[in-house]
């Protein structure tokens, strides 16, 4: 090489190495017009060429060199990587072996190859090349991300994540790897937040990486649907704006903005973002449910319903549309309507888990009994074959089955709470008065507000101190007046997610946790699932079995839950000398009103029953028209619940036989004070089965009403008979239908002995224990002292009695 040539070669070099590649490109191109030979400016015309993205042309300049030294191991590793990037696989491997055979040491070509070998899905191989490269070049950063995208598509996903970790160690500033890692955690890993800090860092480097930003507002996304999931409202929250400080028109991240919102009670500030999320996609079906939702969430039902109807003009076989459309149906007493989109999705999807247990409570509403018959037979096979959903207090009107609701309880809180590992309880702290947080929507004008309030007032303030948690507002009632007067410490936390509730009852120290909720409406399991309290208790709301191991005890009498149904609990069952259920012994005896005013006959017996609609069954009804029957002029008088029910049940008294006019209709009213006046006009109280009257029950006997029930198989068809225990009326107990019959038959029939019963109940509601609150609360105190001494003693929570003072 002449003295001219050389110096022409490193200018030549020189221009390629400042990126200065056209001007290169024409020196190699004068460099081999006067010396075709040359391979050195021939390799570098073809590395220039490549790094125009002219792969081509560089393969053809390759080759010229070639073709002057044919085993020349630098034109061959080249052209190698070259014939790699245009996807010749099998000839780019043929290189690589040639110079491998020649320089087994050579680190690079190793790496090449091993992502050639990846291409041709020998990943074996592939895997030896990389081993062989690390051996060589442990320090290679490259080389540790290449084999991670390997074992990726491996599906040997921890020790992709491990080679990652690996390459950034050595060389932190890579961005590809960084967006490879974020990919492997989010889509392999299911570790969203990792994946986003990945995609994060990688922004960090670059902020212009596409890929990077749109994995990162996906990561983001992910948890904050994930956090909506777990009713962590706030985390959802965050994630969601995390995702919009990347991509502020990103539809999927305002709707869970406004999911979250919503959780939170922020109702205009979780619209406006949905309304964000319509305008960025007019279509997006999650953002047209949520606006429906927001409506539903406010009691807003005729906008809910129009939301719900725009979504289903977009989507006419969205399930989640049909769905929640059946449910402002319901709650609008549009039964029929609702029942008619429950089946629409049901033909669509014969194994949706929770559209069969809808239908089932919107049947059972419409009073309608031949649906009514086909559903309950097909309820076990859908609850333990085909993984149906039914909402527990539904599955309450249908089956006594001890077993099955236990069973049923045990999914519902599966989909509520999810999988994961219970959450560890706080140890017990020894304070000097045992702290008692009562959790609860329902501190309202609500049956169980009414209950609780004189026990409230009462607690032992020496030895407890008593907590209101209010997980739902009002609007100034006197009951919740009376209630946030009564408790020492009053919050309400509606705006809370269950996570910041959970973490407020820890900071509070709380002892003993009570939910007045368990499956009814308002209910928020979640925050118990997240185990804030050393000691969780199920009481009063639900009658049943929650089916979460995070909940410690149910309190219960020996009538609702002999200890012999222990195996159908999934808590502890502590009985109560008496009924388990606190009345408020400080309400007044109401002068009752007349029979006129209550719409009722002069003359003839009133058998009554206040229960909702929905619990009366076929075979009990029976029972009723057979009385009116065989007890001329007697009426039944029921609650209306809606026009709909009346005239079908009408309708079946009619087919019975018996004149519809028979039935008497009582409205709503506005007080509880107007109901007790109009109660005592009755004679009898009939009871329902399987899901029995409870606080209704407990209002009859209050207004001197005696209740005949017959006790079933499970806790909610036994509450009738725990109170006419506690009220000590024990004869008026049945254990099936035929005994209930003849017993109510015999008391219509004998106006001497049926007085004598109201005479009884009307001396014992000033003595027997269901109306003397204070001897009630020594007794759920004691049971709230035994638990704590359990928990202190680091013993495992365990069935008890409390015995009578």
């Amino acid at each position: 090489m002449t003295q001219d040539v050389r110096a022409l070669l490193e200018q030549a070099l020189a221009l390629h190495r400042q990126g200065r590649l056209p001007e290169a490109e024409t020196l190699c191109r004068r460099i081999l017009a006067a010396a075709p030979h040359l391979i050195q400016a021939g390799h570098l015309l073809g590395v220039t060429l490549a790094r125009q993205g002219r792969l081509p042309e560089a393969l053809a300049a390759i080759n010229q060199a070639l073709t002057q030294s044919p085993d020349a191991i630098t034109l061959l590793a080249t052209r190698a990587g070259m014939l790699h990037s245009l996807k010749r696989w099998d000839e780019a491997l043929a290189d690589f072996d040639r110079v491998l055979a020649a320089q087994p040491s050579h680190a690079e070509t190793w790496f090449g190859r091993g992502g050639t070998l990846r291409r041709l899905n020998r990943a074996a191989d592939a895997l030896e090349s990389y081993a062989r490269a690390l051996a060589l070049a442990p320090n290679d950063s490259r080389i540790f991300n290449n084999r991670a995208n390997l074992l990726r598509d491996l599906g040997r996903h921890e020790e992709a994540l491990a080679d990652y970790d690996r390459s950034l160690a050595l060389q932190p500033r890579q961005a590809n790897a960084l967006i490879n890692r974020g990919h492997l955690l989010m889509a392999n890993l299911d570790r969203p937040e990792d994946a986003a800090a990945s995609y994060a860092a990688a922004l960090a480097i670059d902020s212009s990486l596409t890929e990077a930003k749109t994995g990162f507002v996906a990561a983001q996304n992910h948890l904050a649907a994930s956090f909506l999931q777990e009713n962590r409202a706030t985390d959802a929250l965050a994630a969601a704006d995390a995702a919009l400080a990347r991509d502020g028109r990103n539809a999927d991240a305002l709707n869970y903005r406004g999911g979250a919102l919503t959780m939170l009670k922020r109702f205009d500030q979780a619209m406006a973002s949905i309304d964000a999320a319509l305008t960025v996609d007019p279509a997006h079906e999650p953002a047209l449910n949520n606006r429906g939702l927001i409506y539903l969430a406010v009691n807003h039902f005729e906008e809910a319903l129009a939301a719900f109807g725009t979504l289903l003009a977009a989507h006419p076989q969205s399930p989640v549309g049909l769905s929640n459309r059946a449910i402002v149906l319901g709650d609008m007493g549009r039964h029929a309507e609702a029942a008619r989109d429950l089946e629409m999705l049901l033909a669509a999807d014969p194994s949706h888990r929770s559209a069969f247990g809808a239908l089932a409570g919107a049947v059972q509403h419409l009073c309608d009994w031949r649906r009514r018959e086909e559903i309950a037979t097909a309820l076990p096979g859908r609850i333990r074959n085909q993984g149906s959903l039914i909402p527990a207090v539904t599955l309450l009107g249908y089956s006594d089955d001890p077993a099955l609701l236990h069973e049923n309880a045990q999914k519902m809180m599966r989909k509520v709470v999810g999988t994961a590992p219970p959450a560890k309880a706080p140890a017990p702290v020894l304070h000097e008065r045992i702290r008692i947080a009562y959790l609860s929507a329902d501190f309202r004008p609500h049956p169980v507000a009414y209950q609780i309030a004189d026990l409230i007032e009462r607690h032992d303030r020496a030895k407890f101190e008593i907590i209101g948690i209010a997980l739902g507002t009002d609007a100034g009632s006197p009951i919740r007046a009376r209630l946030e007067r009564a408790f020492d410490t009053f919050r309400d936390v509606t705006e809370m997610d269950d996570t910041a509730v959970a973490g407020l009852l820890r900071r509070m120290e709380i002892d003993i946790a009570v939910d007045l909720h368990g499956y009814t409406a308002g209910g928020r399991p979640g925050i118990l699932a997240l185990r804030p309290a050393p000691v969780q208790v199920n009481y009063l709301g639900y009658p049943g079995t929650m089916g979460a191991g995070f909940m410690d005890y149910v309190i219960a009498d020996p009538q609702i839950a002999p200890f012999a149904h222990q195996p159908w609990f999934s808590e502890q069952i502590v009985q109560l000398p008496f009924s388990y259920m606190p009345a408020d012994s400080a309400r007044p005896v109401v002068a009752p009103t007349s029979r006129a005013a209550a719409g009722l006959p002069e003359q003839g017996l009133v058998f009554c029953c206040f229960n909702s609609n929905w619990k009366i069954t076929p075979s009990l009804f029976d029972v009723w028209m057979k009385l009116l029957l065989r007890v001329p002029q007697s009426v039944l008088w029921l609650r209306q619940d809606n026009d709909g029910t009346r005239r079908a049940l009408m309708a079946e008294a009619q087919a019975r036989g018996i004149d519809p006019a028979r039935l008497v209709f009582a409205p709503r009213v506005d007080t509880v004070e107007e109901h007790a006046a109009r109660q005592a006009c009755a004679d009898l109280f009939l009871d329902t089965l399987p899901y029995n009257a409870h606080a209704t029950a407990c209002d009859a006997l209050w207004a001197g009403v005696p209740v005949i029930t017959c006790r079933g198989g499970a806790f909610a068809g036994r509450v009738g008979a725990g109170l006419l225990d506690a009220v000590g009326l024990p004869e008026l107990i049945t254990d099936d239908l035929k005994a209930y019959e003849d017993l109510a038959l015999a008391l219509a029939q004998d106006a001497e002995r049926l007085q004598t019963h109201k005479e009884k109940l009307a001396a014992n509601r000033a003595r027997a224990p269901l109306f003397d609150t204070d001897r009630y609360r020594r007794h759920i105190e004691a049971a709230f002292t035994t638990m704590m001494d359990i928990a202190r003693k680091g013993e495992a929570p365990r069935p008890f009695a409390v015995l009578p003072d």
